[in-house]
């Protein structure tokens, strides 16, 4: 199994680009801040929404039937989607108040084995990203082309649940991307 596997055109797994996001995102950038950074918070709230409904009892008995995939899996799948925006999110933060903080910011309090081996993957990560993080940069692909370069050079993980994740978390922050 393979990412394509998994994302395809109306895939669960594949968040769909929808207006009144596009309004927010917008909205958010005529008040100021990054646009890097205005996306990425929004891919966070779009993957909450996104495992809502996907863990909903009913709506994950079917996901099961299609998909070869377990909780350990969706938890892969996650980590993969929300990788780069929290090192998007925690290269602003550490601008502005250190990489300690920075990266303190973006990292999962009380996680287990997994939670602490991806927190300390974007604590190494972060020091090497945090570069490409430009305040006065106003295109966020600039920002975050070199990130999921970086992601998918140094992976955290070869499972194709996590490849997934950050291929869909690109598909969704360029698609974003493209209304700047």
């Amino acid at each position: 199994m393979n990412s394509a596997d998994i994302l395809y055109k109306e895939s669960p797994f594949l968040p769909a680009v929808d207006l009144p996001r596009s309004e927010h995102i917008l909205f958010m950038l005529r008040h100021g801040g990054h646009p890097a950074r205005i996306i990425s918070e929004d891919l966070l709230e779009i993957l909450e929404i996104q495992m809502g409904e996907i863990t909903e009892p009913l709506f994950w008995q079917m996901i099961q039937q299609a998909f070869p995939i377990t909780a350990d899996s969706l938890r892969l799948y996650c980590l993969g989607f929300l990788m780069v925006p929290h090192l998007i999110i925690g290269s602003q933060t550490a601008l502005e108040h250190g990489t300690d903080v920075g990266a303190n910011y973006i990292c999962i309090e009380g996680s287990d084995d997994l939670g602490k081996r991806s927190n300390q993957y974007k604590k190494e990560m972060l020091s090497r990203v945090q570069r490409h993080f430009e305040p006065d940069v106003r295109d966020p692909k600039i920002t975050s082309d070199p990130i999921f370069s970086y992601c998918r050079i140094f992976p955290f993980s070869t499972d194709a649940w996590y490849q997934a994740g950050l291929a869909a978390s690109q598909h969704l922050f360029n698609e974003y991307a493209r209304l700047i």
